[in-house]
């Protein structure tokens, strides 16, 4: 009997990597309120979207990687701002947990979209 594959978001590496990540984000002080609000926001859609994207399966998977990639940038744009108006936090853990989710996630949406067609940007050619 051939030996089914996993399916559970919560066995993807980048899956607990980005709930790690959230959990950093969420507890950190001193953010000016428009940041926090923000960044709460997006770190916490990162996991939510892998979750999602692996429960629908694969024809919404890409996309929902996608999106989660998305606001993974939109945490790190954040984070980084946070550290040029001068919030005294330390960040370096933040951004080894992005730089790890970034490498398996963008494997992923590569190695999905192989599969399903749907990698890189379609030319208006």
């Amino acid at each position: 009997m051939k030996e089914k594959k996993s399916r559970k978001f919560r066995d993807l590496e980048f899956w607990k990597y980005s709930m790690a990540l959230a959990k950093k984000v969420l507890l950190l002080k001193n953010l000016p309120e428009p940041i926090e609000s923000q960044i709460h926001r997006a770190v916490i859609s990162v996991p939510a979207n892998i979750a999602e994207g692996v429960a629908r399966g694969r024809g919404y998977t890409v996309n929902a990687f996608r999106i989660a990639r998305g606001s993974l940038a939109e945490v790190e744009t954040l984070l980084r701002l946070s550290e040029q108006i001068g919030v005294e936090e330390t960040f370096a853990k933040a951004f080894d947990l992005i730089t790890l989710v970034e490498l398996q996630l963008d494997e992923a949406i590569l190695e999905l979209g192989s599969i399903t067609g749907s990698v890189g940007w379609k030319s208006n050619s």
